[in-house]
């Protein structure tokens, strides 16, 4: 089963994802991206303009987009697909809201979580304490148009949403919506 994360830059999502990795046998589904790694960074493939193209033109990735300062980032399909087709869960990807539709369309097992932080100020200051102060416009407007779409009503594919005011709660209530009937993980 493919677990999708929903949610604006700073939410918390890759340090939730990289709890829930280390303590089951859930496993992150790593993308390539086009920007150089972060000093620690260690959940992304940084490659140049042109490996990245000639995957793309292969069709190696299932989902392309283009984010912060024109990077582009690929989901490998592979991965997607293999998880997609264990019925427990066994991948973890963060994935764009925007790509919702597609996240929807993918045949197989999935469950998706929303990630958000517990105010538009809490994760301001979040980008700003992490040195990511150029993605604070960008991540506003993504906080603005997650909570519209949980206004007019989130699809099927999504369990629910956690709301990242603290992480080991929030890591609590994310393994409630990977294993609903048996809170594994918490």
């Amino acid at each position: 089963m493919l677990i999708l994360l929903f949610g604006p830059t700073g939410t918390g999502k890759t340090e939730l994802i990289r709890l829930l990795t280390s303590r089951t046998s859930i496993r992150p589904v790593i993308p390539d991206m086009t920007r150089p790694l972060r000093v620690g960074e260690s959940d992304k493939t940084s490659i140049s303009d042109g490996l990245f193209a000639r995957r793309q033109a292969e069709g190696y990735y299932i989902l392309v987009n283009t984010m912060f300062g024109g990077n582009r980032y690929g989901t490998p399909r592979a991965v997607v697909v293999a998880a997609l087709a264990a019925p427990e869960p066994s991948h973890i990807v963060d994935f764009p809201l925007e790509e919702l539709g597609k996240a929807q369309s993918l045949n197989g097992f999935k469950r998706g979580v929303v990630v958000m932080p517990p105010s538009e100020e809490e994760l301001v200051n979040r980008l700003h304490a992490s040195k990511r102060v150029e993605r604070v416009p960008a991540a506003v407007q993504q906080y603005a148009d997650h909570l519209r779409a949980m206004d007019e009503g989130l699809p099927d594919l999504v369990e629910g949403i956690v709301v990242n005011a603290d992480l080991e709660e929030a890591y609590s209530r994310l393994c409630t919506l990977i294993w609903p009937s048996s809170g594994k993980g918490v």
